[in-house]
């Protein structure tokens, strides 16, 4: 074995030395760092999702052209009839109109439908009558990513209504690209008697000013197409026909109010995220093309008290998301401006004027249309006669209505009306009244303004929960104490019959009731 030593030199040492420093050196830099990690999440983004409504519509009319009756003519009876569109509860002498689809006809039942509602969607010389974007047999393949909306296209159109005419829209829309809730809309735009005929004016159902044809026309709605599984209409031994009909007043007055007419969708509303009704589904669902039927129809009856009446209207949707929404949607308002005073001093120049007293100067609570002299009244609201004075702290609901056609106007509260029926002749029912009224008829706009009234600082005279044809009225309450404080409401679309809706309230003992404790409705 050989023997190693261990020799080291002083030279050797000082390397040694040396190297150990460097060394420590070293690690002393080691020991000052810290261990660490990077993980990177970068380009992050929030896109907000979309909810954009799609449309396609076709529409249907009937006139009895020799094309249709390849496929149907009249039923001879309730066994032979297959669509059945009934007259109104109101047309006691209105028969309806009753069809018989051609059971010979080369396919089966739902053939003969398709090629009726076909033959009905084109004139006689087969040009189609109106569609937007393309009509609905366009919107198969769906509409998202093609650009169909609609903003103010014409769908119904027809000059030359008779009785036993009808028709109708097919609408088409999907939602890209979440699912929503969905309403029906729209509105009365004009309707007019364009003068009155010879046998106009000798039908005993004619009413001067009155456009009978929005009461005679017969209106129907649902989810489905018109001529398969539509919710408006059902099976019954007499025939297919509607679940619920409406006249055309009757329904442009509910599409116009709030959002409109709440239609039920395909999709429980839990899973679009939302609480209430059914949604309808958005895009990226299988069942994404959803239809809704209108279909109107003019029974069948002498109708001369229609002759050359018209009326313009507006149709359309409305959607919101469904996901964190309970369906109700967001309310429409009718923003006011509040002040205070006497309506002299702001030169509110009323054509029309009513007023709901707590006490009037015959101790009694009273409504009247007009004013006390000359005005139409009722001091019987509360008990019998000599009637109560209105309840304190109470309240009590009220209704305005201004009906432009009739030129009538009704003030209800308690189930009792006061109605003044003509206000063209500046009277209150014959009696003369110091308000101009509309001699040459009601306005397609009125300004309206709501009054609270206290002549004693021992009573508050409270109005609120105002609203006009179903739109919140912000601000929707205003109240006096020994004071008068109104809400101004201008520009009130009156184009049909325009409803005002609030409550009242005397606040303090009835003891105190001054006579000036009132609210008011003033219009101009």
């Amino acid at each position: 074995m050989t023997e190693d030593k261990f020799n080291l030199s002083r030279r050797k040492a000082l390397a040694a030395l040396g190297t150990i420093g460097v060394a420590s050196a070293g690690a002393g830099l080691g020991t000052s760092a810290y261990f660490s990690d990077q993980e990177t999440f970068e380009n992050n983004q929030l896109t907000a999702g979309t909810l954009d409504m799609k449309v396609a519509a076709t529409e249907y009319y009937s006139d009895w052209s020799p094309d249709e009756a390849e496929y149907a003519g009249m039923a001879s009876g309730a066994e032979s009839t297959d669509i059945r569109l009934p007259a109104g509860d109101e047309q006691t002498d209105a028969q309806d109109i009753a069809l018989d689809l051609d059971d010979d006809y080369d396919g089966d039942a739902s053939d003969v439908y398709a090629a009726f509602f076909e033959a009905i969607s084109t004139d006689e010389n087969g040009d189609p009558y109106n569609r937007v974007n393309g009509g609905v047999s366009a919107a198969a393949d769906g509409l998202c990513g093609t650009g169909s909306d609609a903003d103010g296209p014409v769908i119904i159109d027809v000059g030359d209504v008779k009785p036993g005419d009808f028709g109708g829209a097919q609408f088409a829309f999907e939602l890209c690209d979440n699912p929503g809730y969905v309403w029906l809309n729209g509105g009365l735009r004009d309707a007019s008697e364009n003068g009155t005929t010879e046998p106009e004016a000798d039908d005993p159902d004619e009413e001067d000013g009155v456009v009978e044809l929005l009461d005679e026309i017969q209106v129907a709605y649902g989810v489905g197409p018109i001529n398969g599984g539509t919710s408006a209409f059902e099976n019954t031994d007499s025939g297919f026909q509607p679940v619920e009909q409406y006249s055309l007043r009757e329904f442009l007055n509910s599409v116009n109010s709030g959002n409109g007419l709440e239609l039920d969708g395909n999709l429980p509303a839990e899973q679009g995220g939302g609480t209430g009704r059914d949604c309808f589904a958005g895009a990226t669902a299988e069942d994404s093309l959803h239809q809704v039927s209108v279909v109107w129809w003019l029974p069948i009856n002498h109708g001369n008290q229609v002759q050359s009446d018209s009326v313009t209207f507006d149709l359309g949707f409305y959607t919101e998301q469904c996901r964190h929404n309970d369906g109700s949607g967001i309310p429409q308002t009718i923003q006011g401006s509040v002040g205070s005073g006497d309506f002299s001093q702001i030169s509110y120049e009323k054509a029309l004027g009513m007023q709901m007293l707590s006490r009037a100067g015959s101790g009694r609570g009273e409504i009247q249309i007009h004013s006390d002299s000359g005005g139409v009244e009722n001091t019987t609201l509360w008990g019998s006669s000599p009637g109560d004075t209105f309840p304190a702290d109470t309240d009590i609901p009220f209704t305005v209505e201004i009906n432009p056609d009739a030129a009538t106007a009704s003030l209800t509260v308690n189930d009792t009306t006061v109605t003044d029926n003509d206000l063209t002749d500046g009277t209150a029912n014959g009696s003369s009244t110091g308000d101009s009224e509309f001699p040459s008829g009601v306005p397609s706009e009125l300004d309206i303004a709501v009054t609270a009234g206290s002549g004693t600082a021992d009573v508050t005279t409270v109005v609120k929960d105002l609203s006009v044809d179903g739109k919140t009225v912000q601000p929707a309450s205003v109240s006096a104490q020994d004071s008068l404080t109104y809400v101004d409401l201008t520009g009130l679309g009156a184009d049909s019959t325009l409803t005002l809706n609030g409550t009242l309230r005397f606040e303090g003992p009835s003891s105190a009731f001054s006579g000036q404790e009132f609210v008011g409705v003033d219009v101009r």
